[in-house]
C-alpha cells in the first residue's frame, strides 16, 4: 500500500507541475496580447527602419575636420 500511496504522490506532483508551466504559459500569452493591444504591436516596430539622420553630413564634415576619419 505504501508503493501505490508514493506512486500517487509522484504523479500528483507531475501533474501539479504540468498543470503550472500550462497555467504559467497561458499567463504569459494573455500578458503579451494585452501588452500588444495597449502598445502596439512589437515585431513591426523593429521592422521599420528609424529616418536618416539629418545632421549626418554634418558629424561626417566634423569627424574628418578633427582628423578622426574612419
Amino acid at each position: 500500500m505504501g508503493v501505490l500511496k508514493s506512486l500517487a504522490r509522484k504523479v500528483g506532483a507531475g501533474a501539479a507541475r504540468l498543470a503550472k508551466r500550462g497555467i504559467a504559459g497561458a499567463l504569459d500569452s494573455a500578458s503579451d496580447a494585452l501588452e500588444r493591444a495597449v502598445f502596439g504591436n512589437k515585431e513591426d516596430s523593429k521592422t521599420k527602419e528609424e529616418p536618416p539622420d539629418p545632421f549626418a553630413d554634418i558629424k561626417e564634415k566634423q569627424r574628418k575636420e578633427s582628423g578622426k576619419v574612419r
